[in-house]
């Protein structure tokens, strides 16, 4: 991963982008969930392109290139939209991900000039006329910010990359990073600290506290500095670990103080969420400068433990909609049968449709699915489920959200359970239809969990994202739709466990009048052996 000299090279931020009508609505998706990465990782912003600047990114479909090519320029080359595309057989955020790092300035990472230190390039095993892709980059014209060789990088092929089937193309120096290369889970740590060196882009905290002693009532606060959002219509994203030990009578209070101005130094204070017991929290909104402070509680009942706090994380990003934890995955996966798979509860999205997902042990591999299920508003909504992505996702739980290289893949389009399913009788003798499970059975290998931070104290974290149309693509003007309709539910869970519990929590970027929206009650979704 070389990158571009000349300034004159760079974009100003905010980039704009044109996704055009011809695209589907899955990449269209998966191109924005891109986006909001590079945001989230750097001080880059992207905006929908306002026809008044001469530099934008136009995000093209062609179909003469339907299922093979996938390609951008390196760096701001062309006036009047500059082609960015992504084919059919690219609908992967970490592809995504790597063409727009060339429309930023990027070279591959395999053709930095100090590669022959780190890598062999076999070019008799290249197809003929694409030897292109491998040749070094001149050291005067760019530069690798003194950055280290990644071989975890989004820029990097992989061992067969354009292979003529003779054998590899790139052999690592260092065999044991063969199985690294070209890796799909996204950007890595080292690319988000050249892309801020290259553009100039200018916490993580922990709380543990003590309730052995102490009356009834008497707290001990954390607080995080003020935070205004970068973009006009934000989606604010509040993620933690935490470990409530031995009493469920302590409560953690998540407060959020909003502040008019800069002059403005006590501002409004309101209690956003709490976790006590099996209580789950609640959802707000906020548009100003805030900041989010927990207080820990003691309750009543004698206490010899306390409250842990860890990695929290507040971002512009969105919430998943649904989570499941599961401990001790280890053991889960080495102790059960092909197939054996754990469970959500059922949920309903945001526009009405009822679904659960499933994680599967699918040796040697992890599986993941989800499976819409009938619902009090099946006869309502449109069916086959139009214009709506489904994203699933591992978490990697690194302390630092803007280190994570979580693993995630997208579908769409489902029919009716009703008339593609299986059915049972519930308890309340209520026929209750699922519908077939899709989804990907070798969804990421089990030894991929085992190097990122995938597991933590064995425990992971698999996320759903259920998003409409209007989720998807939305203009700016629309800010107050789209944060209702994105409406996320808290995830994790809040009864005691041997082990730290992940938690998010959607803080509302638009002003909702909430006497008048009727907002969805959360879901509280917790793995284990059931």
């Amino acid at each position: 991963r070389s990158s571009i000299v000349p300034e004159t090279s760079l974009w100003s931020s905010p980039v704009p982008y044109v996704l055009e009508n011809n695209l589907g609505l899955n990449i269209k998706g998966i191109v924005l969930r891109a986006l909001d990465r590079l945001r989230l990782k750097s001080c880059i912003d992207f905006k929908p392109w306002d026809k008044m600047e001469e530099y934008y990114i136009n995000h093209s479909f062609d179909v003469m290139a339907l299922y093979s090519r996938c390609f951008s320029m390196i760096g701001r080359e062309v006036k009047n939209g500059q082609i960015l595309q992504l084919a059919e057989a690219c609908q992967r955020i970490s592809i995504a991900e790597h063409e727009f790092l060339h429309a930023l300035g990027f070279m591959h990472e395999h053709q930095r000039f100090d590669r022959d230190d780190f890598v062999t390039i076999n070019f008799t095993n290249v197809i003929q006329g694409l030897e292109v892709n491998f040749i070094k980059a001149e050291k005067d014209q760019y530069t690798t910010q003194s950055t280290q060789y990644d071989y975890w990088s989004v820029m990097h092929y992989g061992p067969n990359a354009f292979s003529n089937g003779n054998g590899t193309t790139i052999t690592t120096k260092n065999p044991r990073f063969m199985p690294i290369i070209g890796q799909t889970l996204g950007i890595s740590a080292t690319d988000v600290l050249e892309l801020n060196l290259l553009y100039n882009c200018g916490l993580s905290y922990f709380m543990h506290v003590n309730t052995a002693k102490g009356e009834k009532g008497d707290s001990a606060w954390l607080e995080t500095k003020r935070v205004t959002s970068k973009r006009k219509c934000a989606i604010k994203c509040l993620q933690f670990y935490y470990y409530h030990m031995n009493s469920e009578s302590n409560d953690l209070n998540i407060w959020i103080r909003e502040f008019e101005n800069e002059q403005d130094f006590v501002g409004r204070h309101r209690l956003i969420g709490r976790i006590s017991g099996n209580n789950s929290s609640t959802d707000t909104e906020t548009y100003k400068t805030f900041q989010v402070e927990f207080e820990v509680q003691r309750g009543e009942v004698p206490s010899t433990g306390g409250i842990s706090i860890d990695d929290i994380n507040l971002s512009e990003i969105q919430c998943p909609h649904v989570t499941l934890q599961i401990d001790s995955l280890p053991e889960i996966y080495n102790q059960t049968a092909q197939g054996y798979t754990i469970y959500s509860y059922n949920v309903y999205s945001t526009v009405g449709y009822r679904y659960s997902f499933g994680v599967s042990m699918e040796h040697p591999f992890i599986g993941m699915f989800i499976q819409l299920v009938s619902g009090k508003y099946d006869n309502e909504l449109t069916w086959p489920v139009p214009d709506s992505q489904v994203t699933m996702q591992v978490l990697d739980q690194s302390p630092n959200i803007q280190s994570h290289m979580s693993y995630e893949r997208s579908t769409y389009r489902w029919g009716k359970p009703e008339d593609h399913g299986t059915y049972y009788i519930d308890d309340y003798n209520q026929t209750v239809y699922f519908g077939p499970k899709i989804g990907i059975k070798n969804f990421i290998p089990y030894e991929k969990m085992l190097l990122r931070h995938f597991l933590k104290g064995g425990s992971a974290v698999f996320n759903i994202f259920f998003e409409g149309s209007t989720d998807i693509i939305v203009s700016v003007s629309s800010c107050v739709d789209q944060c209702f309709s994105n409406c996320c539910t808290t995830g994790g869970a809040t009864r005691r466990s041997s082990a730290f519990r992940w938690y998010h929590l959607k803080l509302y970027c638009c002003a909702l009048d909430l006497d008048q929206v009727a907002l969805p009650k959360p879901n509280l979704i917790f793995g284990g052996t059931w």
